[in-house]
């Protein structure tokens, strides 16, 4: 992701005011690779506690900051808690999602792009 993540965020961070990010305590990037997104974040919002969560071998040796750790696991087993989760869609996103909302509450929302968030399966 770290491709295009850079142009995603200033795009995101700068033109969107940060809005999208407004009254979050904490985020968990899900397959966050080396951290490009959530390390952006993380400066831009020093108040949001990012994690990035990959696969151990992904995050060895990567240091986190103040707002920023590295945590090593399998997103098709559990995920790290937080207020936000951030995921590049998969091929296989509806089993991905699944998973996400047996550890979330029903509280939890997910939103696609513009179309209707998907509810609880």
């Amino acid at each position: 992701m770290a491709s295009d993540a850079r142009l995603v965020m200033t795009v995101l961070i700068q033109n969107g005011k940060g809005l999208i990010f407004e009254g979050l305590k904490s985020l968990v990037d899900v397959g966050g690779g080396t951290g490009t997104i959530a390390k952006a974040i993380a400066d831009a919002f020093p108040q949001i506690n990012c994690t990035v969560f990959d696969l151990p071998h992904v995050i060895e040796g990567l240091e986190g900051s103040k707002n920023l750790s590295f945590v090593g696991g399998d997103m098709f087993n559990s995920i790290p808690s937080a207020n936000a989760i951030l995921l590049k869609l998969y091929e296989d996103y509806r089993y991905i999602f699944k998973n996400f909302f047996l550890c979330y509450n029903s509280q939890t929302k997910v939103y696609q792009d513009e179309e209707e968030s998907l509810k609880p399966v």
